[in-house]
């Protein structure tokens, strides 16, 4: 099983044009503030796109979106690979430039960018089994000579797919964990559920903000106390089960760094037990599971897994960068059934490359659940079903 990259030159065009499609209804009018109390409309149903608001660049050490898409524009213009730089233009200035050019050469990029996945597989329409998958998968971890580690579950049948489980550097992965700390504390009548609380949050998961994360953590201890209440984070992480996540440090702000010589940890089956228990509306509650579902589908920071995901499928997603990091832990909602899909890399010497490598397999697996036989996947399930019973 082969890939096919796209030519750098329509890579370009393709991200620049998506970024603009994806931010229009952010330029056009403001985004309207989250209904808190409406349940998640995303199941069986998926009839309506989601608009996602303008990418913006949150006050913290880590490398987000727009950052690695100057990076691929940087590579079409040089044709050889380099560093994602520390300081770039933010996707704002992206589409502003587009709107700027003159109306022709814009609508010809329209028609050249469609919303597809920036890659093609040889085996697209190819039947391939989960076990194949599975070896696919295996096979092109190995070959990376960074750690890398992978999990996968279709929501549907339960096959697993996990390789590398073990505890790697979270980078902005934690704030699941936060978020759910937070919830559990507003459940158990500790926390108030008010605008502010929803403002942080937004920040927190929506455009990855430092600042909002820790200002919640801080939320948790009576005292104001961010020490104390990172304990109440790491309590609730051991409660719920999760093997390989801990925080050690705040984020970004040095005076919260109480163990600096140690990274705050996750791992992608951790990530991936969380969101399925979101998923199922199990996590913490029902509503609060509706409420963090949420928060995940109007992610701004989509240009890993989601950016591989056409317009018919939809994704709930969180991201983590730093400097060698590139992680994604996402649910994909597709016509032919849903799946989880967490991916961590770290000690990367190519942030582009991890990039790269972490949007073919996102690919593939998405042309592996759009193409498979799904009569097949029926008869597994009431297969299954019975054996239970």
């Amino acid at each position: 099983m082969t890939s096919k990259k796209l030519k750098k030159t329509f890579t370009a065009a393709f991200l620049s044009g998506s970024i603009l499609l994806q931010n229009f209804p952010a330029l056009a009018a403001a985004s309207d503030t989250t209904d808190w109390l409406k349940e998640s409309p995303f199941r069986q149903d998926i009839t309506t796109e989601k608009s996602t608001p303008t990418e913006s660049v949150p006050s913290e050490t880590e490398t987000v979106s727009p950052e690695t898409l100057s990076t691929f524009q940087t590579e079409a213009e040089t044709e050889a690979e380099t560093e994602i730089p520390e300081e770039s233009k933010s996707s704002n200035n992206t589409a502003s430039f587009l709107m700027a050019d003159n109306s022709d050469t814009f609508s010809q990029i329209l028609q050249e960018a469609t919303l597809t996945p920036s890659y093609t597989f040889d085996s697209l329409n190819q039947d391939f089994s989960w076990k194949e998958l599975k070896t696919e998968l295996t096979r092109r971890i190995n070959s990376y000579s960074s750690k890398w580690s992978v999990y996968l579950k279709d929501l549907t049948t339960g096959n697993v797919i996990s390789i590398n489980e073990r505890a790697q550097e979270s980078a902005s992965l934690i704030k699941l964990y936060v978020m759910g700390a937070v919830m559990q504390e507003i459940q158990n009548g500790n926390l108030e559920m008010n605008d502010t609380t929803k403002h942080l949050l937004d920040e927190m998961i929506t455009v990855s903000d430092n600042s909002a994360t820790n200002e919640l953590v801080r939320y948790l201890n009576k005292d104001h106390d961010h020490k104390k209440g990172m304990k109440k984070v790491n309590a609730f992480i051991k409660a719920q089960g999760f093997e390989y996540t801990h925080e050690y440090n705040g984020l970004e702000d040095t005076s919260l760094w109480y163990d600096a010589d140690t990274k705050n940890t996750t791992s992608a089956k951790d990530c991936g037990r969380l969101l399925e228990r979101i998923y199922r509306g199990e996590f913490i509650s029902h509503l609060a599971s509706r409420q963090m579902e949420e928060l995940l589908l109007n992610q701004q920071v989509t240009y890993k897994i989601p950016s591989t995901i056409p317009s018919e499928s939809r994704v709930a997603n969180k991201t983590g960068e730093t400097s060698d990091c590139e992680n994604d832990a996402a649910i994909v909602y597709t016509p032919k059934g849903d799946y989880i899909l967490c991916i961590m890399s770290c000690e990367v010497s190519s942030k582009s490359s991890a990039v790269d490598s972490l949007q073919e397999m996102s690919s593939l697996i998405y042309s592996y659940f759009m193409n498979r036989d799904t009569s097949k996947v029926s008869r597994q399930v009431e297969a299954t079903a019975k054996e239970t019973d």
